[in-house]
Parts: C-alpha cells; sequence; structure tokens
C-alpha cells in the first residue's frame, strides 16, 4: 500500500468510524430509555447486549459493542473503497440507518408504554411470549406469519434482495467512473442504496425477534421457576418467583397504580379456567 492509498484508506477509515459512531447514538439513547421503564432481558432482540449487561452493566455493554463494531466496519470500508471507490462509508451507512430505523422502533415502543401503561404492556408481552414458548420452531414461524406476514415475507428475500442492491451499486459505480468520471455525482446513489440495504436487513430481524425473545423466555422460566397453583381445603394457593413479584411491583410503581396485577396463562390453561 503506497503513501497515497495509506492517505485515502485512513480518511475512509475516520469518516466510517464517525458516521457510525453518530447513527448509532439514536438507537442508544432510546435503548437506554426503555431499560429505565423494562426489563431489556425480555425486550431486547440483540443477545448480545443483553450478554454484556448482565457481565459489565448496560452503559459498559454499549461501549465495548461501539468500539468492537465501529473499529471492524472502519476497516472493512477502508479495504472496500481501495477496490471499488464507492465515495461513501458503505458499511458504516448500512449499519448505521439500521441502527437508526431500530431507534424508531423503539421509540414507538415507548409511545404504546405511554398509551396502555407498563403492567399492560407486561401482561400482553408475557401471554404472547407463552404462546410462543409452548409451540415448536415451525409453530412459532407459523404464529408470527399470522401476526406479522410482512416481516417474514422480507425475511425470505432478504438475501436476494441484498444481492440485487449490492449488483446495482457496483453496476452504477463501474458505469458512472467509465462514463462520466465524477465520484460526487454517484454519492447520494450510493447512500439511497444503503438505506435500501438497510430497510430489507432490518425486516428480518424484526421477524426473528420474538423467536429470539421466545427462546429467552423460555429458558428464563425455566432458571428462575414458575408460577405453580394447588386446591386445597382452604381453597387455591399460588406460590409465585419473587423475581416475578418483584418485577410486577415494579411495573405498577413506574405507571403510577394502586393495584399491582399479574396474569397467569399457562396456570389457568392447566386448571382449566
Amino acid at each position: 500500500m503506497d503513501a497515497m492509498n495509506l492517505l485515502f484508506f485512513a480518511a475512509i477509515f475516520v469518516e466510517s468510524f464517525m458516521t457510525y459512531s453518530l447513527l448509532r447514538r439514536f438507537d442508544v439513547s432510546s435503548t437506554a430509555k426503555l431499560a429505565a421503564r423494562l426489563d431489556l432481558q425480555k425486550y431486547e432482540i440483540n443477545p448480545t447486549i443483553t450478554w454484556l449487561a448482565r457481565k459489565i452493566g448496560l452503559e459498559k455493554a454499549f461501549t465495548v459493542t461501539w468500539l468492537v463494531i465501529g473499529l471492524s466496519v472502519a476497516t472493512a470500508d477502508g479495504f472496500v473503497n481501495l477496490s471499488f471507490p464507492y465515495g461513501v462509508p458503505v458499511f458504516a451507512l448500512i449499519i448505521g440507518f439500521g441502527h437508526v430505523l431500530a431507534a424508531a422502533h423503539n421509540t414507538h415502543v415507548s409511545y404504546v408504554l405511554d398509551k396502555v401503561g407498563i403492567q399492560q404492556f407486561e401482561r400482553e408481552h408475557e401471554e404472547r411470549m407463552t404462546e410462543l414458548a409452548s409451540l415448536s420452531w415451525w409453530g412459532r414461524l407459523r404464529a408470527i406469519f399470522h401476526s406479522d406476514p410482512g416481516s417474514i415475507i422480507m425475511l425470505v428475500l432478504a438475501l436476494p434482495l441484498v444481492y440485487v442492491l449490492g449488483y446495482a451499486m457496483v453496476a452504477t459505480e463501474l458505469f458512472t467512473r467509465v462514463v462520466i468520471p465524477n465520484i460526487y455525482l454517484i454519492l447520494p446513489l450510493n447512500v439511497a442504496f444503503c438505506f435500501l440495504m438497510a430497510m430489507v436487513v432490518i425486516h428480518p430481524a424484526f421477524a426473528l425477534g420474538p423467536l429470539v425473545l421466545a427462546s429467552r423466555y423460555s429458558h428464563n422460566i425455566r432458571a428462575q421457576g414458575s408460577p405453580k397453583a394447588s386446591v386445597g381445603s382452604d381453597g387455591i394457593r399460588i406460590d409465585l418467583p419473587v423475581a416475578m413479584v418483584a418485577q410486577a411491583l415494579d411495573a405498577a410503581r413506574a405507571d403510577g397504580d394502586s393495584v399491582v396485577r399479574i396474569s397467569f396463562p399457562r396456570i389457568t390453561k392447566e386448571m382449566g379456567q
């Protein structure tokens, strides 16, 4: 690598790292706000974030993922632009736009929380996870398809669509280089291609999210135990895990409610109610 290429690599590296850092801030900020209201172990799709948050805390988890992913993405953008000078940090834009779309989803969740309250939101989530956890993997996919067919269809089409968009991006760059050798003319097109790729890739994440959460829910239930009901001469007795009661109390306090609501879909099914 000669001095000119090294300088170009360094410029793209810095541009990529700064672009990724800026765009991911939207996701980090919205996730931190949700973490103050909800248990991310139950709602965060990214298993790396939940695992690191348990080990070192959420803020440090954000820092670790920012450095590891940001430096990796910047390095990849540097080498890619040496071969195909797109003029933009491709990977930083694709992943960064993905973070922006994830932040939009988090903002919608915050709106729902404000509208229905934390207790109602958690009760509906618990019922949904209980339903999915009781199904096979094929049954879970069918259930998600019935509730969100668009995300499942995008999951199937994601790979060919990414290939087509990548091919179009390379073809546009080569055509422009031959016909009109001015890289600044294709910068808007390349940014648009990156945004479209992010939209295509984020839908599979939304589709697979409930599968990840249902699997984690099943594991947590086995780890902490589930409510158990028994019928005796003195009536019905329900034994609750301490963690479940603590979460319900936190949700009630956050909503300002004077009562605690805990749903037991698994118990009511077993008791035939």
